[in-house]
């Protein structure tokens, strides 16, 4: 028997997400409704270390309670109405910003580009700027959803 296969590759999708820090513990249990915990860490040396705050988070289906806590540094997602932690190397290797800023740059300059394109049109049919002023608004509201994505 002859099989064939097919690559297929992973839909994306996109999470809200904030990097725990020391300053913004407090807000971030807040905004997933956790709550801020302190645990003294009990490391193989027997030598108790200064106490670490974490966050409490509820996560379904959490298959251990580190899936739970997230330190400082860690990574909390939420997708639909559920949260779940990641730690730093964890987000790094799955998740990406949705635009490199090289992808931004390519994506105003189209905008730029066909904006330029209408002012040649306006002007060759000597439409001045009334003609442009309506392109130069939805070009510049374009370009506004663009940097906040």
């Amino acid at each position: 028997m002859t099989l064939t296969t097919h690559d297929y590759v992973r839909k994306s999708f996109s999470v809200e997400a904030i990097q725990v820090t020391e300053e913004n513990m407090a807000d971030v249990a807040e905004w997933c409704g956790g709550k801020v915990l302190t645990a003294s860490h009990q490391p193989d040396n027997g030598v108790s270390s200064r106490p670490r705050m974490f966050i409490k988070v509820h996560v379904p289906n959490a298959r251990s309670p580190r899936q739970t806590t997230a330190f400082v540094s860690d990574w909390i997602l939420k997708s639909g109405q559920s949260f779940k932690i990641y730690t730093e190397k964890a987000f790094r290797s799955t998740f990406q910003d949705p635009y490199t800023d090289q992808d931004l740059v390519c994506l105003v300059e189209q905008k730029v580009r066909s904006a330029m394109a209408a002012q040649d049109v306006a002007t060759y049919y000597s439409e001045g700027s009334d003609g442009t002023s309506v392109v130069a608004s939805q070009t510049a509201k374009d370009i506004v959803k663009l940097l906040a994505a």
